[in-house]
């Protein structure tokens, strides 16, 4: 039976938020999914030969750290553009008043959850390190940088993985509570529609009228 109650706050918040957020991500993986094999590591449109020569370095130690770092950030690319695709077509459903809509958006939350603690951890224990690593020695050997542009780097290398977290880890969980409260629950699989009557609200069972009709209708 059709729902005549308007859409929870909470539900209408995680499908808007999901179209702001998710919707630019899913056009970013996949520009960059696309573009990541042509482009390679940069290394070739650099022209300065120093520049070069400290892009090779550095691309030979991340390979020498994390022997599989191309496939690694390719299937993590891969996950995250089907997870954001997926958070998008939920908010959709949720719109909609569809229950596959909530499904989805779990569904989605906790895989795109998952695959970025995981690449979260690998940025924060190697990727970065070495990175970071890297370029002082660089700086050092070309004269480059002050006392503390090394740490300037890690500050900033830094605060984008914890904006990264905030987004793509704080929110999903978030969400995840919204559609899991009872309110969101029982509109999008009308298990409240009983609890409803007395709100003038939509109702699957049959009223108290309707039985003393069927009483009346027995007795003649």
């Amino acid at each position: 039976m059709a729902r005549s109650k308007s859409i929870p706050a909470a539900a209408m918040f995680v499908a808007i938020m999901n179209l702001i957020l998710f919707l630019p991500c899913a056009c970013c993986s996949g520009i960059g999914l696309v573009a990541g094999p042509a482009l390679g590591d940069g290394t070739a449109f650099v022209t300065d030969p120093e520049q070069k020569k400290a892009a090779e370095e550095l691309t030979k130690r991340l390979k020498e750290n994390v022997p599989n770092l191309d496939t690694i950030q390719f299937l993590t690319g891969v996950l995250t553009l089907l997870a954001s695709l997926d958070l998008v077509v939920a908010a959709i459903g949720l719109l909609m008043r569809q229950n596959w809509g909530r499904i989805l958006c779990i569904g989605g939350a906790i895989l795109l959850i998952v695959v970025t603690l995981f690449n979260v951890g690998l940025q924060a224990t190697k990727v970065i390190p070495v990175t970071l690593e890297a370029q002082k020695e660089i700086m050092a050997q070309q004269g480059q940088g002050g006392p503390g542009a090394a740490e300037m780097l890690g500050i900033i290398a830094y605060g984008a993985l914890a904006v990264n977290v905030v987004i793509q880890v704080g929110y999903p969980l978030l969400a995840l509570l919204l559609l899991l409260t009872p309110s969101v629950r029982e509109f999008y699989t009308g298990t409240g529609g009983r609890n409803d009557e007395a709100e003038g609200g939509w109702s699957d069972s049959p009223s108290r009228f309707d039985e003393d009709d069927r009483w009346r209708d027995t007795d003649r």
